[in-house]
């Protein structure tokens, strides 16, 4: 029996002709499947056994067609696909024994979104890099990417939470996701991927407080500009860098940071109590990783004794201010008792009364010798 091709074909063609209407990016996938249609039809007239479609197209070029027809809405990529592995030649594409290993776009200009089920079927792929394009919406689902190494997702605009997928990926070395809208919290099982040694989420609108992360690995580390909160644990790992690491996050307090956590209190603010150290993971002791005792505790101490003494000089000076007071009224007093003592004392001394009735007994004596 004989198959008409030309029906088909006719069919598939104006579907074409309406499809890039509206999506000039599926071009290139759509004329890739017609050829594949015209070789099944090919084969299917000369009686040989129609090879599988997968087999025409491999499947990591339709991925990543797929991936540029939302990706790329003003068509900035010269995608085309003529031969079987012509996609390894693509800007941006390296392959290794034709599998894709390498995709990475940095300031193409792209505006899209990053489709779900698209560059995640690149399961060879160690390096994905679409940093500083225009993509928007939420990072799709990455568990698949089972080899990725490095994933540079930075300066985008990307919404949405923390994407949890990558939690799954652990060779994962570089994780930057910096300068986009992502919110939420940083989740603490970010300490799984205990291969990380770059990991950059600065510029978001992360809230919460910062995970305890304790890979010894970490070698760059950032979440500033975020909205996190509470004290910064004291970790072997989060001891080793600096104020800049946290910087911008008016709410973080802690010993990192030269920073005191003060509660909420009507009188006083009282510093709530330093967390303990994080216990150092057996691999840290072997690479010698581990806490010495920080300086800055003599300061406190410093400041709570001359705290301390201030309080106490204070309250005696007032008991001395009362005490004067109290003595000058004690003073004040006093004195209308002594002049009553004085006059008393001078009436004792000298009488009118007294001295006119001596006076007459010694004339009366004179008289009575006269006689």
């Amino acid at each position: 029996m004989k198959h008409n091709a030309s029906s088909p074909l006719l069919t598939l063609s104006l579907l074409t002709m309406q499809a890039t209407k509206n999506h000039p990016d599926l071009l290139t996938l759509l004329l890739s499947l017609t050829v594949s249609f015209l070789s099944l039809s090919s084969a299917a007239a000369a009686g040989t056994p129609s090879p599988p479609l997968n087999l025409l197209v491999p499947s990591d070029a339709v991925s990543l067609l797929s991936f540029k027809a939302k990706a790329d809405l003003d068509n900035k990529l010269l995608y085309a696909l003529h031969e079987r592995f012509d996609y390894c030649q693509w800007q941006g594409v390296k392959c290794a024994q034709g599998r894709v290993v390498r995709f990475a776009l940095p300031g193409f200009a792209l505006r899209g979104v990053f489709p779900t089920d698209t560059l995640t079927r690149l399961d060879q792929l160690r390096v994905l890099s679409l940093q500083n394009n225009s993509l928007a919406g939420p990072i799709p689902d990455l568990s698949g990417l089972a080899n990725l190494k490095s994933l540079f997702l930075d300066q985008n605009s990307f919404t949405g939470t923390f994407p949890l997928s990558v939690l799954s990926l652990h060779r994962l070395r570089t994780l930057d996701l910096s300068y986009n809208n992502l919110t939420g919290p940083i989740p603490v099982e970010l300490n799984v991927l205990d291969r990380i040694i770059d990991l950059r989420l600065q510029r978001n609108q992360f809230n919460g407080t910062v995970p305890p992360l304790n890979q010894s690995t970490l070698k760059v580390f950032n979440v500033s500009g975020n909205n996190l909160t509470g004290a910064i644990p004291i970790t072997p790992t989060l001891s080793r860098f600096d104020i800049s690491s946290f910087s911008w996050n008016p709410n973080l307090c802690g010993e990192i940071i030269h920073r005191d956590c003060y509660s909420p209190s009507p009188f006083f603010d009282s510093p709530i109590p330093s967390q303990s150290p994080w216990p150092v993971s057996q691999n840290s002791r072997s690479q010698g990783v581990a806490l010495s005792p920080s300086p800055k505790k003599h300061y406190k101490t410093g400041l709570i004794l001359g705290f301390s003494v201030g309080i106490i000089v204070l309250i005696g000076s007032i008991l001395c201010f009362f005490a004067v007071v109290r003595k000058q009224r004690n003073q004040t007093n006093s004195k209308p008792a002594m002049a009553s003592s004085d006059v008393s004392a001078n009436a004792g001394r000298y009488s009118p009364c007294t001295h006119n009735a001596s006076k007459r007994r010694r004339i009366r004596a004179k008289c009575e010798e006269n006689m």
